[in-house]
């Protein structure tokens, strides 16, 4: 058998002539696609028919394509730089471009307006192009905003040029006979901006997935990549709420962690000047990203201590070099902010910590309420990063020094969001002050999936549990009548059972942890929705009452003048999460007992965080009592109220009827008054 031999395919050292002209005439349609597009965009055009926008995106795909084809018909050493990287473009470019087209999509169907933080962040931006000043009475008056002051000052910097691009092309339209507002407050500027965001996020994501790609196969990697984007928080903060800085940040945090990643393996050619002005540029778009220096940075010096040759001194010398180039070029991209507060407070340093209410403790108080609190919960909102923190496991136990400066600078990011009283954010989708730590999810998701690869038995086993828990759940609910024995049961129907069980499944460890310390039940943690009182009434037999009730409670109950439930137990508790304790409380129940034929009167012993603070006997009838709580004896955040009752019996066992609940005494209401300290 003779092998057959494929003649390599000759290019000619220049292009043809047509294939010059050609590449030409489709890059030429390729630039003016894409400034039909920034002209819809910015705009806002055809906001009710996106199909417009769609076929010049579609068109944008064909041209790119087009492009690739062209440039593949040239010979490498003939091709010019914009022909080398249009033939560079594999499959996962493709579907890159494709993912970018799908954002500004997105975007256009999403985004309306700056609004929440992004307001005054764009007040800021507005001010320093139009006005050339920090100044922000004006703007503010104008255009709303809370305190722009009082934020970081990196995006604005970082928008400003999209801010002048949507300034000059709104003026140029004027000159060609437009009517627009040239204001900085138009809509127009604010969808710059969002268009920067955008684009800033997008080169976040190519970055995360060129460290993706040392580690693993393309196709993993831009699973992992795009997959964590359309499967969290991160996609909202691009396409809708990108007023915000969060895409911005993920995008400076992401290339320092990139320009650290890429130069581990050559410590001895780190450019530390770019480390560190990346550094600096990361911190003044959001001042807890910080936290992500360290780790990092200490890899590298240890790596080029160990890379050099000569005697300690010698390295010693070295490595302090190094440092002071990092540290130069970290302050000198940090000057803007330095000047920032100079020109808003008058002091070259002012980091406002008590506007955003940031109490640092070694233990934060809401650590893990912002990992499993149903309000913006990482993990509660956001399931997708469960499976990546457990993926960066696996991935730790092949590269377990990246793993743990990623993981060091997630658990910086943890402490930093726990120590803060607003630890949920405020109004948004999801915790957004995660959006910096992408890289490590990224990280770990492609961990996990690449494990998954290696022992394709770990897939159907989750599977067969999760649907081994739905279908327990399912026959626990026809068995006890919750569900319709006689009727058809629909999706929701179970799934609100698998609810009543468990709660949040993606709140569970905290949900097991809060049910099994306080004497609730499980779907109690979520049911808080991570909120917290000074004062706090409980109108007990009402609807939503169940979220602070714990065991020993029976069914709501109406009498004529108010709703109530009886306590059926020698026992009951109530979970009440408080915002302080520094402060006496003064508790106040309407209640009465549960009166038959013979019975002792009823005692209750109420205890509070397992400190008994006070022992009633209750007068017959529906009754108030007070009692003081002092502050010694409560807990920031989450606090058990125990009561325990002297007798639990039922009207079956006193012959008074044929209710076999034992009964202990029935409670309307709870109050809980914050007694404020004199000053």
């Amino acid at each position: 058998m003779v092998a057959s031999v494929t003649a390599p395919v000759r290019h000619d050292t220049h292009p043809t002539p047509w294939v010059r002209y050609a590449w030409g005439a489709t890059l030429t349609l390729l630039l003016l696609a894409c400034l039909a597009v920034w002209h819809i965009s910015l705009l806002w055009l055809y906001r009710d028919g996106p199909s417009v926008l769609a076929s010049w995106l579609m068109t944008i795909f064909v041209l790119v394509l087009a492009t690739r084809q062209l440039a593949r018909q040239v010979a490498p050493p003939a091709r010019s730089f914009l022909m080398r990287h249009f033939a560079r473009l594999d499959a996962v470019g493709l579907v890159f471009v494709a993912f970018l087209l799908l954002l500004l999509l997105l975007f256009h169907l999403g985004f309306e307006r700056a609004a929440s933080d992004g307001r005054s962040y764009f007040v800021q931006v507005r001010s320093l192009v139009m006005d050339w000043d920090l100044d922000f009475t004006n703007d503010e008056a104008e255009f709303g905003g809370h305190g722009a002051g009082q934020y970081a000052f990196g995006a604005p910097i970082l928008w400003s040029p999209f801010f002048v691009v949507g300034h000059v092309w709104l003026s140029a339209l004027n000159l060609l006979g437009g009517d627009l507002r040239v204001d900085g407050y138009y809509f127009p500027y604010q969808r710059a901006i969002g268009l920067g965001t955008l684009l800033y996020g997008f080169v976040g994501l190519v970055l995360i997935y060129r460290v993706l790609r040392k580690y693993f196969s393309s196709g993993l990697a831009c699973l992992s990549t795009l997959g964590l984007c359309g499967s969290s928080f991160l996609i909202w903060y691009l396409t809708v709420d990108n007023s915000m800085v969060h895409g911005v940040s993920m995008f400076a945090t992401t290339l320092f962690l990139f320009l650290w990643h890429r130069f581990r393996d050559v410590p001895t050619r780190v450019p530390w000047v770019w480390l560190g002005a990346s550094a600096g540029v990361m911190a003044m778009v959001r001042w807890q990203n910080i936290a992500f220096v360290v780790l990092p940075l200490g890899d590298l010096l240890w790596s080029s201590w160990c890379a050099r040759s000569g005697d300690s001194r010698t390295r010693l010398s070295a490595g302090g070099r190094d440092l002071v180039r990092f540290t130069g070029a970290a302050f000198a991209a940090f000057v803007p902010q330095l000047l920032f507060w100079k020109a808003v407070y008058g002091s070259w340093v002012y980091l406002p910590v008590r506007e955003h209410a940031f109490e640092p403790t070694l233990l934060p108080p809401y650590l893990i309420d912002v990992l499993f609190s149903s309000n913006r919960g990482l993990l509660s909102w956001t399931p997708v990063i469960s499976a990546a923190l457990i993926g960066l496991v696996f991935f730790a136990r092949h590269h377990g020094r990246v793993a743990l400066v990623l993981a060091g600078g997630f658990l910086g990011q943890l402490w930093i969001n726990g120590a803060v009283e607003i630890w949920w954010g405020g109004v948004g989708f999801g915790a957004r002050r995660f959006a910096n730590s992408a890289l490590v999810f990224a990280v770990g998701l492609a961990g996990l999936l690449a494990a998954v690869q290696r022992r394709p038995l770990i897939a159907p086993v989750v599977t067969f549990c999760a649907l081994l828990l739905f279908n327990t759940v399912f026959m626990l609910g026809y068995r006890n009548g919750t569900l319709s024995p006689t009727e058809g049961v629909a999706f929701d129907s179970v799934m609100d059972e698998l609810y009543e069980h468990v709660g949040n499944p993606f709140s569970l460890p905290m949900g097991a942890y809060v049910a099994w310390r306080y004497d609730v039940g499980l779907p109690v943690y979520d049911r808080l929705r991570g909120r917290a009182y000074n004062n706090l009434l409980i109108d007990v037999g009402a609807p939503d009452d169940e979220r602070f009730l714990g065991h020993g409670w029976a069914a709501r109950e109406q009498h004529p003048s108010f709703t109530f439930r009886w306590a059926d137990n020698e026992t009951s508790t109530v979970l009440v999460p408080l915002k302080t304790n520094t402060d006496d409380y003064l508790l106040e129940l309407e209640w009465g007992p549960f009166i038959g034929p013979g019975l002792p009167p009823q005692t209750v012993e109420i205890e509070v965080n397992s400190t008994s603070v006070a022992t009633l006997t209750l007068q017959p009838g529906m009754h108030v009592d007070r009692v003081e709580i002092p502050a010694a004896v409560l807990r920031l955040n989450l606090n058990q109220l125990r009561f325990r009752y002297r007798y639990a019996v039922s009207p079956e066992e006193l012959g008074l009827s044929g209710d076999t609940r034992r009964l202990s005494v029935q409670v309307a209401t709870l109050r809980l008054q914050r007694l404020l300290k004199d000053s």
